[in-house]
């Protein structure tokens, strides 16, 4: 049994115990960012509130399936893995699998919409445009050409985004094939049998071809958002019709929004391309490969934090309670040592 391809039952448990630490401080993290983003969206992002809200939900539904319900260890040197989450005891491992990357792909795809949308809320004219109606924005919600075009686009997307993944889910599994791959796997895999729900899956043109899309639309989902935040600076330096204060504030929310959308991805996209790449091009040790999926559970806990520390209105909406209770307690206190009354007023 090579060392290289195998996890004590310690180490099993360690990583688990880590991960629904993690989980811990993720959970709450999400519920205060909920809470921010349905109670103080600022006016700059009041048109792409619900996609906000979307990618809110598939950040916490990803987060809960991952570390309650699917709980994954990859051995992908081998195209194989096992899982001990909740519902690994009741359904088939490639069918979690194919859920997870699902969620995921959701994810991806409501952060390419949104971006688009973003963008295309501020280049009103030229060939970039995608819809005429998007010039004028009391438009947005009424017009009937919009919510086809939308309509039509939003389908687009999550079919790319969720296609490849759902057709790994739905795939069927040979489980009598996937253990005489097991039986004879060398490096020795039969320790996986008694640790949960496992598989072992042959590398067919099939399914590497799913794999390949996946990988693609990994380094796609990353590509957009730089350009589309690169062209939209382009364009903010090129109007003259706007004053340079109006400008600076577009261009310093523009900035807040892709470090808020695109930046926390990075969580995502760079483990899930090492363990991708892995299958494609055998290139990682099983521990790195360990070592990027442990990765995946912190990306709810810095999507959060990055949402509630970079837009202003979120970090007031939390810290409101805080500066009441101080100015309680303040109230409270002798005359002679009360803090200032413009200290007060800052609260």
């Amino acid at each position: 049994m090579s060392e290289e391809v195998f996890l004590s039952p310690e180490n099993e448990q360690s990583l688990l115990l880590g991960e629904r630490i993690v989980f811990v401080f993720s959970s709450t993290l999400n519920v205060l960012a909920l809470f921010c983003l349905i109670g103080e969206t600022p006016a700059s992002q009041a048109l792409i509130k619900n996609y906000l809200l979307f990618i809110q939900a598939t950040v916490i539904a990803s987060d809960f399936y991952f570390s309650v319900l699917f709980e994954p260890f990859p051995v992908l040197q081998l195209f194989a893995g096992y899982c001990v989450g909740l519902l690994c005891r009741a359904v088939q491992p490639t069918i979690v699998v194919g859920i997870y990357a699902t969620l995921i792909g959701l994810m991806g795809a409501s952060i390419v919409l949104c971006t688009i949308h973003r963008h295309q809320t501020i280049v009103m004219r030229g060939r970039w445009v995608l819809s005429r109606v998007w010039t004028k924005t009391e438009l947005l919600l009424n017009n009937e050409h919009f919510q086809r075009s939308r309509s039509i686009l939003t389908w687009l997307v999550c079919s790319i985004y969720c296609g490849p993944c759902l057709l790994f889910a739905v795939t069927p599994f040979d489980s009598a094939e996937s253990s005489r791959l097991i039986e004879h796997s060398s490096p020795d895999l039969r320790w996986i049998r008694s640790r949960g729900g496992h598989f072992m899956l042959e590398r067919t043109t099939f399914t590497l071809t799913i794999i390949a899309a996946v990988f693609a639309l990994l380094i796609l989902c990353i590509v957009i958002g730089v350009v589309i935040f690169t062209h939209l600076l382009v364009v903010l330096h090129r109007e003259n019709s706007k004053s340079a204060k109006l400008k600076r504030s577009i261009r310093i929310s523009l900035i807040r929004f892709f470090i808020q959308i695109d930046v926390p991805i990075l969580f995502i996209v760079v483990p899930f391309t090492i363990l991708v790449s892995e299958i494609l091009f055998n290139c990682f040790s099983f521990n790195v490969c360990l070592v990027a999926m442990a990765i995946i559970p912190f990306h709810p806990i810095v999507h959060n934090l990055i949402l509630v520390l970079i837009v202003p209105q979120y970090r007031g909406y939390l810290l409101k309670p805080i500066y009441a209770c101080l100015e309680r307690k303040l109230s409270k206190l002798p005359v002679s040592v009360r803090a200032p009354d413009s200290l007060l007023a800052r609260y």
